[in-house]
C-alpha cells in the first residue's frame, strides 16, 4: 500500500474523474479474478489525470505483494 502514499496517488484520488477510472479498473480486476476467465483479454484501462497545464495518461497495474 506504499504506492497509495505517493504524491501521484494523492493527485489521482483527489481528481473525481481519475478516482472513478481507478475504481472501475479495480472493480474489473476483481470481477475478472472471480470469473477466472483468462482467455478473454480486456483492453487496457487508461486513467487520465488532468492538471491546469497538461494531461497525464496512466496505465494502472496490480502488483502482487510479497509474502512475509
Amino acid at each position: 500500500m506504499k504506492a497509495l502514499m505517493s504524491q501521484l496517488a494523492k493527485d489521482v484520488l483527489a481528481d473525481p474523474q481519475a478516482k472513478g477510472q481507478l475504481r472501475a479498473f479495480l472493480a474489473a480486476k476483481s470481477s475478472r479474478a472471480v470469473a477466472a476467465n483468462a482467455a478473454e483479454a480486456a483492453a487496457p484501462t487508461v486513467i487520465e489525470l488532468r492538471t491546469a497545464s497538461r494531461t497525464l495518461r496512466l496505465l494502472p497495474r496490480v502488483v502482487p505483494s510479497k509474502s512475509v
